[in-house]
């Protein structure tokens, strides 16, 4: 009876033991396949994207940081209105929001223009609206031209119609971020004046 005893709770040990032996090996196993997958995790590289307003297309980023024409396209469709629509009450918020988008190298010079043009806004009270109508991206997309026409009115008078072409310089700066390099303003022959 006693070597009965001694035998059933040796085999029910050896029972536990090899569920045991199972439940270890088990976790050795997930914790090394839980650390491979780790180190791949750590060796993945991060991009980061920062996706402008007017999103309409898709658009690529190399690894390299070279982004897509349709990329600097969207961006300058995005920040254009800040620059080319605006009262003389939203004038100076708009120069503000697009001077957030400039590359510290051109912010003196593209914000003297804004600055001057803004002055000259609020002292003649000229609300303007910019209507585009064709883009144009050149130089592997660092240059997005875009050309429409442009209407300023006075109260309830349009002062000026004219055709308007806007050229922004990007440059991708850290982390993805397009920054504004060139700004510049192309006024074309005068369409009409009051009508």
């Amino acid at each position: 009876m006693l070597i009965r005893t001694f035998r059933e709770r040796w085999l029910n040990l050896a029972r536990e033991n090899g569920l045991l032996r199972f439940a270890v090996g088990a976790l050795c196993i997930t914790v090394a396949l839980q650390g491979c997958h780790m180190k791949k995790l750590s060796e993945r590289t991060t991009v980061h994207v920062h996706v402008p307003e007017y999103m309409q297309k898709d658009f690529t980023i190399a690894a390299a940081g070279k982004a897509s024409l349709t990329y600097t396209e969207q961006w300058a469709l995005s920040l254009l209105p800040f620059v080319a629509s605006f009262t003389a009450e939203t004038v100076d918020f708009n120069v503000r929001q697009f001077l957030l988008y400039v590359h510290p190298k051109s912010y003196h010079p593209i914000s003297g223009f804004l600055l001057e043009k803004s002055k000259e806004i609020k002292a003649s009270g000229v609300a303007q609206a910019f209507f585009p109508k064709t883009v144009a991206v050149e130089e592997e997309g660092a240059i997005v031209t875009v050309s429409g026409q442009r209407t300023r009115v006075v109260g309830n008078v349009v002062t000026d119609q004219r055709e308007v072409s806007y050229r922004i310089g990007f440059e991708l700066g850290a982390n993805n971020r397009p920054l504004v390099t060139e700004l510049t303003e192309d006024e074309g022959a005068q369409n009409t004046d009051e009508p």
